[in-house]
């Protein structure tokens, strides 16, 4: 399972990262405007894709538009810390 995610995965880890602390700002944020229901929903729906999008590395917009920010390997043709853009 491990190598099927890591196959799919398209995300860097700096994108990985930025993705994981903005879903924690959001949950936060959620939290701060709760008296606003509909808002907060909204942000924690945004937050929980951002979150899962960054524990996994997939990003599922990414693979329809044929984006990755994840770096080729040099069996694949590129140097470590190349990163492929569509």
């Amino acid at each position: 399972m491990a190598g099927t995610l890591e196959r799919l995965g398209n995300e860097s880890p700096t994108d990985r990262m930025v993705r994981g602390v903005l879903g924690v700002i959001l949950v936060v944020l959620g939290y701060v405007v709760r008296a606003n229901l509909t808002l907060a929903v909204i942000l924690y729906v945004v937050a929980a894709v951002l979150i899962v999008t960054a524990l996994t590395g997939f990003c599922p917009i990414y693979a329809v538009l044929g984006i990755s920010t994840k770096a080729k390997g040099p069996e694949k043709g590129g140097t470590p810390g190349q990163a492929r853009h569509a």
